[in-house]
């Protein structure tokens, strides 16, 4: 909690950003592996679905001022290996093997080994290197890689303070593509393990909002969020789920920092 052993919080901050980097590289290669499948069925010069995938994640701007228009080649190359995307595989998985050396005496050997083991797959492969044949193993292997981390951090990590907070880095990634709801419930419960809190009460903002968007994705339902706009009811989830996590940085990271510029760095910080 906010308050408690400033090296415990810089810990728990370091375990947090490892956990949303790592699933944060998983997704990329996800949804990566997976518009490589669908571009098998449409023409070659259909570049909309790359396109897609830039937008989804918020850096249409940046892409089109840096690359132009989208194509297979260059949309790869921004969210893959580009140093200068901040949201790109290679800076996440760089910056989560930071964090995870910083923090070597909480997580397991193992962990450790994993992380540089996809560290080195990312940084060891050349962007030219990869032909249509061997992009798709390319991405399978980055997905199995950060599966395994998660595989070693739940079966060599106690499953005690450290271990909530990495997993309630892995539950608020807005490109998680699972379930928003199982991932949500799964950050509220983690939360409440971390604080004492019963489940049902709160004894800090984030989570109050938590429990809040729990509530409310457990009582929505599809033809609601359908009726009234999928991409409007998406933007306000990403809003509120913002607010969550400015809320985390403020109870548990800030440790008398500025609240705000915290919040701002939120999903682009370097350590």
């Amino acid at each position: 909690m906010s308050g408690s052993n400033p090296l415990l919080s810089r810990v728990a901050d370091s375990l947090y950003w490892i956990g949303r980097y790592i699933e944060r590289a998983d997704s990329v290669a996800r949804m990566v592996g997976v518009n490589l499948q669908m571009m098998l069925d449409l023409p070659a010069e259909n570049t909309g679905q790359w396109q897609a995938l830039v937008d989804t994640g918020g850096d249409t701007r940046v892409f089109r001022e840096r690359y132009g228009p989208a194509s297979q080649e260059s949309v790869i190359r921004f969210l893959v290996f580009d140093r200068e995307n901040r949201n790109s595989m290679a800076v996440c998985v760089n910056v989560a093997r930071d964090n995870a050396r910083s923090v070597r005496d909480t997580i397991s050997s193992e962990m450790w080994e994993q992380v540089n083991r996809l560290y080195l797959l990312i940084n060891s492969t050349r962007p030219d290197s990869l032909t249509a044949d061997s992009l798709p193993e390319f991405f399978h292997r980055v997905r199995t890689e950060c599966h395994l981390f998660q595989g070693l951090t739940d079966s060599t990590m106690s499953h005690n303070e450290p271990w909530n907070f990495l997993q309630l880095g892995r539950a608020m990634d807005r490109e998680f593509p699972r379930a928003v709801h199982h991932c949500i419930t799964g950050a509220d419960e983690c939360l409440h393990s971390i604080t004492g809190t019963p489940t049902g009460n709160f004894s800090c903002a984030a989570e109050q909002w938590l429990g809040l968007l729990r509530s409310e994705l457990h009582y929505t339902r599809a033809e609601t969020i359908l009726s009234s706009g999928l991409h409007e009811f998406l933007d306000g989830l990403q809003v509120k789920m913002n607010r969550i996590d400015t809320a985390i940085m403020e109870n548990f990271f800030a440790l008398g920092h500025d609240a705000k510029a915290a919040a701002q760095s939120a999903g682009s910080r370097q350590r």
